[in-house]
């Protein structure tokens, strides 16, 4: 696999921008706030379907702008493959596989990307639920089952923890059907 190219509009600072990607290797380097982390953000956007760094997709777009555009170009088995993403201020992202709709979960896993940035420095520092959360969000690329099974534990999880916060003080807490599923 290889990224062969990344197109951005009104990315974070990059108004409209075309790279072209050296299939050998790849070399990132300008001054500070030249906008280096914005393009490995763009490329992790357009293969995970969402940010490293927000949640909220506005902080995305180019200031004043109402949507903007991630189109990645890669190679994959020798096959070229397009993912195309536009964000948007209001409403969802709309993802495309080669011109195909498809959800952020469909899209997991199509190009396995890997950040490493300084607040992963966490991982060693942090809690040991930080590491399992990088972790499953890593074999998620490599597995749909993965994904989907971990999707239903966390869901089950809210669930039964809703039961245990409305029976607080209470004996006879009916957890059986939670904790049989998970």
């Amino acid at each position: 696999m290889r990224i062969d190219s990344l197109q951005l509009f009104q990315f974070r600072n990059y108004k409209d921008v075309t790279i072209q990607f050296n299939p050998e290797i790849i070399v990132l380097h300008g001054t500070n706030g030249a906008g280096k982390t914005n393009i490995l953000e763009s490329i992790y956007v357009g293969t995970i379907g969402k940010s490293h760094r927000t949640n909220d997709t506005s902080d995305m777009l180019m200031f004043n702008a109402e949507e903007a555009g991630i189109v990645v170009k890669f190679e994959k088995k020798d096959t070229p493959q397009k993912v195309n993403i536009k964000l948007f201020r209001q409403g969802p992202k709309d993802i495309r596989l080669n011109d195909t709709k498809i959800s952020q979960k469909e899209l997991i896993g199509t190009l396995n990307t890997v950040i490493f940035c300084p607040e992963d420095l966490q991982l060693i520092k942090g809690t040991p639920s930080g590491r399992r959360r990088f972790l499953d969000m890593e074999i998620s690329q490599t597995s749909a089952t993965y994904y989907h099974q971990l999707m239903q534990y966390n869901r089950l999880l809210q669930q039964r923890n809703a039961v245990l916060k409305e029976y607080r003080g209470k004996q006879n807490i009916p957890l059986e059907e939670w904790d049989l599923q998970l």
